[in-house]
C-alpha cells in the first residue's frame, strides 16, 4: 500500500450543517442487506501510482449502491430510469457506474488526501456523472513513469468540459444529495445506534490503519487512532469477533475490522429522488425512534472543523 497522509487542514464548515440532521428512514427491510446492492469494483491504485483518492473512491461506491437500492425498490419514476441509460449511467451489466474522477479533479487536491466530507459537498453542488463520460483504467496506469506524470494526467482539470458540468446539474434534479457527521468525533460507537443508521444507508467512515496486515480479509486494530482512511461501512455483525464489514478500495475490497477498532469519523449521506416521500411516522419501529432521539441529542452539539484523510 502506498501513499501518505497529509497533515491537518482547516476547512470550512457550512451554517447549520450538523445541526439539521438528515430526516430518519429505515430504508433496508428485515433480511435485507447493502451487499445486495454493490456495482463495480474500482480500486484507487492505477499499476505502480495511487490517486491517494479514498475519499471519493469510498463515497462513489455508497452512491452507487444507494442508487441501485433506489432503482430496484421503485423510487425512480419511469422517466428517469429513461434518463439514466440514455446518458450512460448505467453500464452493459445494468449496474450504476460513476466516474471517480469527476469528484477527484473538482476537488484540486490531486494526490494529497481530502477530507471524510469533501465527496458530498462537491456532489451535492455539482451532481454526479458516468464513468464513460470520464474513465480511466488500470491500463492506463503503465504509461506514467512517476508519480507527478500521472497526477497531470489523472487530475487534468482540463477535462472537465461545459457537457459534463451540466449533466451533473441534472442528476441534481432528480436525486437529491443529504450528508453530514454522524455523531461526536473520537467516541466510542455504540453498536445499536450504527445498526440504526445502517439501515437507512451505507456509511462512510475514516479510520487509521495498522502498519502491517491491512490487505487481508480480517483486519486487526494495533492502537493506531488518527485516521488515514475512508471506506464503506456496510453492515455490522454483532456475532463476530469482526463486526465491522467495509468495502475497500484496496484488495480484498471485502474486509472485517475487529470489535475493538477504533472509527474516529462517519459521514453519514443519504440520496433522495427528488419528490419521494418517505415512509409514514405509524410505520417506524423502537428502534427507528429511539435513533431519532439520540441524533437530537447528538447535533445539539457542534462539530470541529474537518479532517483530511489519505492514504498509510
Amino acid at each position: 500500500m502506498s501513499g501518505h497522509f497529509q497533515k491537518q487542514r482547516r476547512f470550512k464548515t457550512l451554517k447549520g450543517l450538523f445541526t439539521t440532521p438528515i430526516p430518519y428512514e429505515a430504508r433496508l427491510a428485515e433480511g435485507d442487506k447493502w451487499s445486495n446492492y454493490f456495482g463495480n469494483y474500482v480500486g484507487q491504485r492505477y499499476g505502480r501510482w495511487d490517486t491517494s483518492c479514498c475519499w471519493a473512491y469510498a463515497a462513489v461506491g455508497k452512491a452507487e449502491t444507494q442508487l441501485e437500492w433506489l432503482w430496484k425498490n421503485n423510487k425512480f419514476s419511469d422517466d428517469t430510469k429513461r434518463w439514466f441509460k440514455d446518458n450512460g449511467y448505467i453500464d452493459e451489466d445494468g449496474d450504476f457506474y460513476l466516474s471517480r474522477r469527476w469528484a477527484a479533479i473538482l476537488a484540486g487536491s490531486f494526490n494529497n488526501g481530502n477530507d471524510n466530507q469533501e465527496f458530498w459537498r462537491l456532489a451535492s453542488t455539482a451532481g454526479l456523472i458516468p464513468y464513460t463520460m470520464l474513465p480511466f483504467e488500470v491500463k492506463d496506469g503503465v504509461f506514467y513513469y512517476n508519480q507527478a506524470e500521472f497526477n497531470k494526467d489523472f487530475f487534468n482539470k482540463d477535462l472537465i468540459t461545459k457537457e459534463m458540468e451540466e449533466l451533473g446539474k441534472e442528476f441534481l434534479k432528480r436525486v437529491h444529495i443529504d450528508y453530514q457527521e454522524l455523531g461526536k468525533r473520537w467516541t466510542v460507537r455504540q453498536p445499536s445506534l450504527l445498526q440504526s443508521a445502517l439501515r437507512q444507508s451505507p456509511l462512510q467512515i475514516g479510520v487509521p490503519v495498522p502498519l502491517y496486515g491491512w490487505n487481508q480479509e480480517k483486519v486487526d486494530w494495533d492502537g493506531q487512532k488518527q485516521p488515514a482512511h475512508s471506506i464503506e461501512l456496510y453492515e455490522y455483525d454483532e456475532t463476530s469477533d469482526y463486526p465491522y464489514m467495509i468495502y475497500d478500495s484496496y484488495e480484498p475490497h471485502l474486509k472485517r475490522l475487529s470489535r475493538d477498532y477504533v472509527i474516529p469519523l462517519i459521514t453519514q449521506a443519504v440520496l433522495t429522488p427528488t419528490g419521494y416521500a418517505p415512509k409514514k411516522e405509524a410505520e417506524k419501529t423502537f428502534l427507528d425512534k429511539l435513533w431519532e432521539a439520540v441524533r437530537a441529542f447528538w447535533y445539539g452539539e457542534k462539530i470541529p472543523a474537518g479532517y483530511p484523510i489519505g492514504v498509510v
